[in-house]
């Protein structure tokens, strides 16, 4: 039996978001108000060398009210709600509303045309969500609870923010933060991004930098992108030593045959793990999905390359055809960046194929196929080596 204070709790949560869609005629009080949405279900099937495969459908629902009551006021309220089909057996016994969540709620302030600031639970993404992204792949995708203040002037954009992470105050536990800087200048078809992130825990006595640089644009016909990273500091009171190096270059094919592209990643790795210093680079709260095969099999770097860090060639093809049709496939080859006392750094090779149609401006669909080659070097770092297939078909709606 569902308690009486979980049962009010619900009905609290539904109360305020029907509050706020029976507020949604635009004009009411003088305020302009719009109402938009998305509803994203996705068919998933995975398949791993050991233990048991699944097939199984996760679905996003997305309502976001946006509101401006005088300028230069602006508010956002985005709730959603992500489950998979069938973890409610009866929907007539659950009384928690427990996968309904506030995706953002924030306000936001322009005074002016180069200042702005936003305060509230926020997406932060910069770059190509390299180190911090919204993960929009995931259905639950990620926001933080932060204050972040944007100054535009000529040819330059600053962001510098605050995101608490965990509360101490909250559960007696971890109390942690993320403060950043991260600017773009930008000249003609040429961008360089500079940026500085400040990591802090207690009492894991973590306070991490971790700055670089990003230089992306094009030259003629080959597209370009150049970027590394180096962190420094302590990290859960070891002594932090990492870097990363990544590139792209991309070219046009001859019509009708579509987009060329070459990437390489290195993320530094620690074969001594032990000495006190940890010189793994962390990709901290990046979209790693992105970046590192369709398949998923390194989304927590570290943790996912026992701590050796990774290197990445890929080749990647694109064709945008007619009628919203495109087709990309990847080819990508993994490989440890520290193999040292290993008989091998070889981790496996992964085909990426997706095939997507957008039907009209509100109905768009995605279907891929990811197959993995695992090798030996899985195994070695505690993983299953064999073959690994992911198979998905989505469906996004939006209004």
């Amino acid at each position: 039996m569902r308690t009486p204070g979980r049962y009010s709790a619900s009905l609290r949560r539904a109360s305020l978001l029907g509050l706020l869609l029976a507020a949604l005629p635009p004009g009411m009080g003088g305020q302009e108000v719009s109402l938009s949405g998305q509803i994203r279900p996705r068919l998933e099937t995975r398949t791993a060398p050991v233990g048991p495969s699944y097939e199984l459908t996760t679905m996003r629902l997305r309502i976001r009210v946006e509101a401006h009551p005088e300028p230069p006021v602006r508010i956002v309220a985005e709730f959603q709600d992500v489950r998979t089909w069938g973890e409610e057996r009866s929907t007539l016994a659950d009384f928690s509303a427990d996968n309904l969540d506030l995706h953002q709620g924030f306000f936001e302030v322009t005074l002016s045309e180069r200042w702005s600031a936003r305060i509230g639970r926020q997406e932060i993404a910069f770059g190509g969500e390299r180190l911090i992204g919204a993960v929009g792949w995931a259905q639950q995708g990620r926001s933080f609870d932060a204050v972040r203040t944007t100054l535009r002037i000529p040819d330059l954009t600053i962001d510098v923010f605050r995101a608490q992470l965990s509360e101490e105050a909250v559960d007696g536990g971890e109390d942690s933060a993320l403060l950043g800087v991260y600017a773009v200048a930008s000249r003609g078809s040429h961008n360089l991004d500079t940026f500085g992130f400040l990591l802090q825990s207690r009492p894991a006595d973590t306070r991490q930098w971790t700055t670089g640089l990003r230089a992306h644009g094009r030259l003629g016909a080959l597209a370009y992108r150049v970027e590394g990273a180096a962190q420094v500091g302590r990290r859960s009171g070891e002594r932090a030593r990492g870097w990363m190096f990544g590139m792209r270059l991309g070219h046009a094919l001859p019509q009708p045959f579509g987009d060329l592209s070459l990437w390489y990643d290195h993320l530094s790795g620690d074969a001594a793990p032990d000495d006190g210093t940890v010189r793994t680079f962390e990709t901290l709260f990046a979209t790693n999905h992105k970046f590192y095969g369709f398949a998923d099999l390194f989304l927590n770097i570290p943790r996912d390359t026992g701590g050796r860090g990774l290197r990445d060639l890929a080749l990647k093809w694109r064709f945008d055809g007619p009628a919203g049709m495109s087709i990309g496939a990847d080819l990508h080859a993994f490989r440890l960046a520290e193999g040292s006392g290993l008989e091998t750094g070889r981790l496996a090779e992964e085909l990426d194929i997706t095939l997507a149609h957008g039907i009209n401006d509100a109905l768009r669909m995605t279907g891929g196929l990811s197959y993995v080659w695992g090798r030996r070097g899985l195994a070695e770092i505690g993983r299953d080596a064999g073959r690994y297939t992911f198979t998905y078909l989505m469906t996004s709606v939006v209004f």
